[in-house]
């Protein structure tokens, strides 16, 4: 019992000396993190990514329709989750999305009911057919469906609508377009204010009481790879493409019957209008542009390969003409006294474009691109891309900032690059170039170099104009980086468990010299992997610093302020949790943490005094 006794005396002894000493020796330590972050955070600066959908999956996109005044693009998924998706063009912000469809293909967005008509097509179902669509976009609710009568028409290969929004045309598509089969070559209008559906070209109604399967081909075999195509103009005539093999068909003002029928020389496969009278038809290894009262030929031009999507501009004079499995979209003069028929291409960093329209103030090209999964809006006057990532998002890796421009360049892991004006009212612009960008260096004040570890190459970014400029190939996956003081040589530190280790590249003459072992680097290089590390952001003061490390969750950041002393806190929010990168900014009153969150975000923290 004594013994117990004077246990339990020496264990509260212990307690209260352990006390005693954190409270007179813990007086000088930092202080306790808090949440009091606020006090020292100036602004959020969003690091834009692109257009966000709000989709868990990636989403396989087949049409798109933007409203008049060029600020809202909508999407229909045909594949993932078979919705329809809207986004700011500009900011590409996600809207919203709705419908729980079964095959959305085709949407059009009518400009007086500002209601979206959607065509679903069916691949699958034994028992259904094409059913349009319309939706209050305001909404997302459904108003109306209209079903094909008797389902005949069960695959769609084009949809074209009045310039007022009340009719539709359609095409049938090759393979079993039909619940009977093969039915190829048909034109089907719907009058969408009543419903009704007509069928102005192709076979007959079969007379069986049970449908065939759709193994049975009722079709021509000539009509095996025929591609139709509709179109309608300003003026509210439409045009079809090979009802008959190479012809072009108009019915003028939406006739029932074609009034005209031309063959081409070629075989055509696309079609759009040119302006008024002017019709832009091409196909493989060809395109034309057609006078639709006399059938002449205003402008030719031969293509090298197949075209997947065309469109002109506003004014009718210029043709833009994606081709398959290229990243260049062609511009093609439109008027016979141009005097070349092909502008400079207009490049992307994408290829497989299956949609493509043309946008006013400024002029810009939307479309859908990468086998429908990316979605995109190019800028034609400075060439800036806004698409969607690949995956769900891409992870940011570091920020670095120039302190003489006051220009930040922050890279991700997943084909793009960020270029971030941290001057009052900045903004931030995102560029897409294909690799895995580790690090970047500033060259000069309006050149940045960036690290490519998929590529192995050092790609230089023009920071005012928003694009690559050119790259330096290296023989290894290079991941961190360091400017000399003369911006004339650049050091490489490779990934890990790479042969060899580090490398500095002159910068006038593009080549680089490598190192197996860091001691035998140059003597200004010995500390490249400190400064390439990121690990650290210290600026040339000695009492300015940010360091941040975690408090279970929640990141928690250190701050040394001006005056010596130090400010701790944490992040609570989940959300802003993931820090990667800290910098000083370029008066040293400033410091910047990049989080890595999906939607990036620069915090900026003030320096001095709490206010």
């Amino acid at each position: 019992m004594k013994r117990e006794s004077a246990l339990i005396r020496r264990i509260l002894i212990f307690f209260l000396l352990l006390v005693c000493t954190t409270a007179v020796f813990g007086q000088d330590q930092p202080p306790r993190p808090n949440t009091s972050y606020d006090k020292y955070l100036v602004e959020r600066i969003p690091i834009f990514q692109g257009i966000d959908l709000g989709l868990a999956g990636k989403g396989r996109f087949s049409d798109m329709a933007i409203t008049p005044d060029g600020k809202t693009a909508w999407l229909c998924d045909n594949l993932h989750s078979m919705t329809i998706s809207g986004f700011d063009i500009v900011s590409g912000k996600h809207l919203k999305r709705f419908g729980q469809l079964f095959g959305p293909s085709f949407i059009h967005y009518h400009p007086v009911s500002k209601r979206l008509n959607v065509v679903e097509e069916n691949r699958t179902d034994d028992q259904r057919g094409a059913i349009v669509r319309i939706f209050d976009p305001a909404t997302g609710q459904l108003e109306r469906s209209m079903p094909v009568p008797d389902w005949r028409l069960r695959r769609v290969s084009s949809a074209a609508f009045s310039p007022d929004g009340g009719q539709l045309w359609l095409t049938s598509s090759s393979g079993p377009s039909s619940l009977y089969g093969e039915v190829s070559a048909a034109l089907f209008h719907i009058n969408l204010n009543t419903g009704r559906w007509q069928q102005l070209h192709g076979p007959s109604l079969p007379t069986a009481a049970s449908p065939p399967s759709f193994t049975e081909v009722l079709a021509y075999p000539e009509d095996a790879e025929r591609i139709l195509r509709v179109a309608t103009d300003s003026s509210g005539d439409v045009y079809a493409i090979n009802l008959k093999w190479r012809f072009l068909s108009v019915f003028p003002g939406g006739a029932d019957k074609p009034l005209l029928e031309h063959e081409l020389d070629f075989e055509p496969s696309l079609l759009c209008p040119a302006g008024k009278g002017k019709l832009l038809i091409a196909g493989r290894g060809k395109a034309v542009v057609i006078d639709t009262t006399t059938m002449a030929y205003q402008q030719t031009a031969d293509l090298s390969g197949t075209p997947t999507a065309v469109c002109t501009d506003s004014a009718g004079k210029r043709a833009f003409i994606a081709m398959k499995e290229k990243a260049d979209v062609l511009v093609m003069h439109t008027e016979k006294t141009a005097p070349a028929a092909f502008a400079r291409p207009v490049h992307l960093p994408m290829d497989d474009i299956g949609r493509l329209f043309f946008l006013d103030n400024p002029e810009r090209l939307a479309g859908i691109a990468y086998h429908g999964y990316r979605p995109f809006v190019l800028n034609l006057k400075t060439g800036a891309v806004l698409t969607r990532p690949l995956g769900k998002y891409s992870p940011v890796q570091r920020l670095r900032i120039n302190h003489r421009t006051q220009m930040g360049v922050v890279t991700f892991d997943n084909d793009r690059i960020a270029i971030v004006n941290l001057k009052p009212g900045g903004t931030s612009r995102t560029i897409l170039v294909e690799g895995r960008f580790m690090d970047a260096v500033f060259i000069g004040d309006d050149t940045a170099l960036v690290s490519d570890m998929r590529n192995k190459r050092l790609l230089r970014i023009d920071l005012l104009m928003g694009r690559p400029k050119g790259s330096i190939p290296l023989k290894d996956h290079p991941y961190g980086l360091a400017s000399s003081p003369d911006g004339k040589s650049v050091g490489v530190v490779f990934g890990p468990n790479m042969a060899p280790k580090t490398a500095v590249v002159n910068l006038v003459s593009g080549r680089a010299k490598y190192y197996s072992k860091p001691r035998k680097l140059p003597e200004e290089w010995h500390d490249l992997h400190e400064r390439a590390s990121g690990k650290t952001a210290r600026g040339e003061k000695s009492d300015v610093s940010i360091r941040i490390s975690r408090m279970g969750d929640n990141p928690m950041v250190t701050l040394r302020l001006l005056n010596g002393k130090t400010a701790v806190f944490t992040l609570p929010d989940r959300y802003e949790s993931g820090l990667v990168s800290v910098a000083i900014g370029p008066d040293e009153l400033f410091a910047y943490v990049l989080s890595n969150p999906e939607k990036p975000v620069l915090f900026k923290f003030r320096l001095g005094p709490a206010v």
